[in-house]
């Protein structure tokens, strides 16, 4: 069943609803409280085990990317009957000039103002909704992956980054053209390199990684 609740995050002052199922490590998130609450129970996982932590994580990440290869083809053959149930939700669609108002709209003006040095207004993000993602062109995908991406080189990987990339990736169709290819493949590499050189168990970095890995690049 797909969900177009809206969630908050802990972190950020808002308030996540308890889940109306059980969610455990083998859940495929259907909405984004359950891709939190699950986020959570991963973090609980790779801190109460620090020898084995990188095997757990690599075959948690391989698992994962494979449940979203199956949760991506239910949204793309759904997609119209989704779309009946979750329309467009007009307020969202207002015209953004530029990747710092989409930056604002996206992350909300807290993680914006580190990212480009604007005022914290107290403007909260949104979340990856259905009644949003399902009516994005695929320009505006591919856009919106690349400036995610722009504001990971700057800040690192934020838990509203990772949910919007999963969203956004699981809406990306394939074959993606050659010059959006060579776009995810400076990702992973890019992905790579955090990893090794700056926290080699970030498991948002890992997770999008292995999604990349398994569904988009060459290898």
């Amino acid at each position: 069943m797909f969900d177009d609740s809206v969630m908050e995050c802990k972190n950020s002052g808002m308030i996540v609803e308890p889940p109306a199922r059980p969610i455990d490590l083998e859940t495929v998130p259907e909405d984004g409280f359950e891709f939190i609450h699950r986020a959570r129970l991963e973090e609980d996982l790779l801190h109460s085990n620090e020898p084995s932590k990188m095997k757990e994580l690599e075959l948690y990440a391989k698992e994962k990317a494979q449940e979203f290869s199956r949760f991506a083809n239910s949204l793309k053959m759904k997609k119209t009957i989704l779309q009946q149930q979750f329309p467009m939700n007009s307020e969202d669609f207002y015209p953004k000039k530029d990747e710092v108002e989409w930056c604002q709209f996206l992350l909300g003006s807290k993680l914006c103002a580190k990212i480009y040095g604007t005022d914290d207004t107290g403007v909260e993000g949104h979340l990856p909704l259905l009644s949003c993602i399902l009516y994005y062109s695929q320009d505006e995908i591919q856009m919106l992956i690349k400036y995610i991406h722009q504001w990971f080189v700057k800040i690192g990987m934020e838990k509203t980054m990772c949910m919007w990339l999963y969203s956004l990736l699981a809406c990306l169709e394939k074959p993606v053209d050659v010059n959006f290819q060579q776009v995810l493949e400076e990702i992973q590499i890019d992905y790579k390199r955090h990893l090794k050189y700056e926290d080699e168990y970030d498991i948002q970095v890992y997770f999008i990684l292995s999604i990349l890995f398994q569904n988009f690049c060459a290898h």
